[in-house]
């Protein structure tokens, strides 16, 4: 399955609501008020089965794909970009590891 097909309107959907949710918003708030201003009921179905976080951070949201037993990372996405930004090495653990200042101030 390729992932970043979903993730881009997925990406997009969690800038939209990041200033409208308190900083301290993360996972199943911020995924449930996407989809309900998205408009698009099925916006995570492709991610069913695989442990999906978000959080806000400096503004900006950030989106981690995670095994379905929640071990390995899978992607870290940034909202400030328009493709996803991390693409995790088999192994690698699923916490967040991006620079959001460096990843959203990058041309």
């Amino acid at each position: 399955m390729h992932f970043n097909d979903y993730m881009v309107p997925l990406a997009k959907a969690v800038d939209v609501v990041v200033d409208k949710l308190p900083p301290d918003a993360k996972d199943n708030e911020i995924f449930s008020t996407a989809v309900k201003l998205s408009g698009d009921p099925d916006l995570i179905k492709p991610f069913e089965g695989y442990v999906l976080k978000a959080r806000i951070q400096d503004g900006v949201g950030v989106i981690l794909l995670c095994s379905p037993d929640g071990k390995e990372g899978i992607i870290e996405d940034v909202t400030c970009t328009s493709r996803p930004d991390s693409y995790r090495p088999t192994g690698s653990p699923c916490t967040y590891q991006l620079d959001i200042q460096k990843v959203c101030s990058a041309p």
